[in-house]
């Protein structure tokens, strides 16, 4: 059962009480919902009526609702309580209550942060005036557009973050990998996992959340690798929208030496945890059925299902028992446990890597201005895709502009982008996919990657 706790004095309540209380109220399993100080939950009855509401009609994708909207309204009602009483529901707030709130919490954001969160604020006193909780909306609005006087209307340019090709590649052997001649002490326990990781949002365009939830079915081997040298499988991403995602034979090969390392380390180490996950039944057991010729198939329950249709957290727990007995986590990425990683730990690898390049002096370092994250990986990958599409339409076409008619159509569907104003930011102008799509993804790949002797920055290159 999830919940979002409001206490006044902070104390948490037990797992069981909060079932308890849930139970007793009719909110169904993942549900997210606000308790009283006294395990009272009807002294936020209208907000946890909207919560229900929301997470019935599937309003938000994945788990934004309990891990942003539910948060975003308990701060508010938190703030109201105390500009009023203990025992208001958010109903009961008033402009002035709205006003002060962006005084206080506007300073702690960036505008399109305060502007995301008051969206959500909006959208409840919204639901609320058409349920007749409230008679007037208390978000103050002017003009004929009834524009938000609270929203913040900031004019900014947004510049995207991304590395050079020898950037990204000193990046990726140097801070993740951790190949740095100087100071081997400064390794990460686990090298070729954090290197794989960065590769595949660098190459794929994957965010952050996608990219750790991969299964290891959907990456083929050296020897299932189509003879295209090209692979392809369906991710469901954010808003549940549905996008091919291109993996390519150089990749594969550098997958095949996690695999045989880091990767077999991790779920042998692992192996006490994984039993006992699935003695209490916290596992979902499958079967992977694979067959060169069709793409792979997981035995669930004795029924067969598409790997791109398991949920996040389906894919976080699947496991599946070897011939040997050895349990094996479905997640291509693992951390300690034999569980996917946390991203907030996602977050610790690349801040690593960073302090690994930071003090170097070396040419390929990222600049100082651009702190290297999981998403700079997917800015990366945008830029470096168009890129690679115009020289290779340069090298095969009289046109340069040959198959890129209209560019932001091809890298919406590789980012997975709900809004083409959000590709537009990387690209302008785009119709449909080309024949030359998948020899520009091998080209992208095999230049992150480099020589095949390993890595581009000789034990003889000098770091200080």
């Amino acid at each position: 059962m999830n919940g979002a706790l409001l206490t006044a004095t902070g104390e948490p309540i037990s797992p069981d009480d909060i079932q308890s209380i849930a139970r007793g109220a009719s909110i169904p399993d993942g549900t997210p919902f606000l308790i009283g100080e006294d395990g009272d939950v009807l002294s936020a009855a209208h907000v946890n009526a909207y919560l229900l509401e929301a997470s019935r009609q599937r309003a938000y994708a994945g788990d934004s609702l309990q891990a942003v909207h539910a948060p975003t309204l308990l701060r508010l009602l938190q703030h109201v309580r105390n500009r009023q009483n203990a025992k208001v529901d958010l109903s009961a707030t008033k402009r002035e209550d709205l006003v002060d709130y962006k005084d206080i919490r506007r300073p702690r954001l960036a505008a399109g942060s305060w502007n995301n969160e008051l969206a959500i604020l909006s959208s409840f006193f919204d639901y609320a005036l058409k349920a007749g909780w409230v008679d007037q909306n208390p978000v103050p609005r002017w003009g004929s557009r009834q524009r938000s006087t609270l929203a913040d209307r900031t004019s900014t340019h947004r510049r995207e973050r991304h590395l050079t090709e020898q950037q990204l590649r000193f990046f990726l052997e140097v801070g993740l990998r951790g190949d740095l001649p100087s100071d081997r002490d400064t390794r990460p326990p686990y090298p070729e996992r954090d290197y794989i990781l960065g590769l595949l949002l660098a190459t794929t365009g994957l965010r952050r959340q996608e990219a750790v939830l991969v299964l290891d079915c959907e990456i083929p081997t050296p020897t299932t690798m189509p003879a295209s040298g090209v692979h392809t499988f369906t991710r469901y991403g954010k808003g549940s929208r549905p996008r091919d995602i291109w993996i390519t034979d150089t990749f594969v090969d550098k997958a095949q030496l996690y695999r045989s390392s880091n990767r077999e380390k991790i779920i042998a180490r692992a192996q006490s945890s994984l039993r006992k996950r699935v003695r209490e039944h916290r596992a979902l057991m499958t079967v992977v059925e694979q067959d060169n010729r069709e793409p792979p198939k997981l035995i669930i329950d004795g029924h067969r299902v598409k790997p791109e249709l398991l949920s996040n957290a389906d894919r976080a727990r699947a496991v599946t028992r070897r011939a040997d007995g050895t349990i094996e986590p479905l997640a291509f990425i693992v951390a300690e446990g034999g569980k996917p990683p946390a991203l907030r730990t996602v977050n610790q690898w690349f801040n690593d890597a960073v302090n690994r390049v930071s003090p170097l002096d070396h040419p390929a370092q990222p600049p100082s201005h651009i702190h290297v994250t999981p998403h700079v990986m997917r800015h990366t990958f945008a830029v470096r895709m168009l890129a690679a599409l115009i020289r290779l339409g340069r090298e095969t076409k009289s046109n340069p502009y040959h198959f890129l008619a209209s560019p932001e159509f091809v890298v919406q569907q590789l980012l997975g982008h709900a809004d083409i104003e959000t590709t537009a930011i990387y690209l302008r102008a785009a119709l449909r996919y080309s024949d030359e799509l998948p020899d520009a993804l091998r080209m992208l790949v095999a230049e992150s990657i480099g020589s095949p002797g390993g890595s581009a920055f000789a034990e003889s290159d000098t770091y200080s």
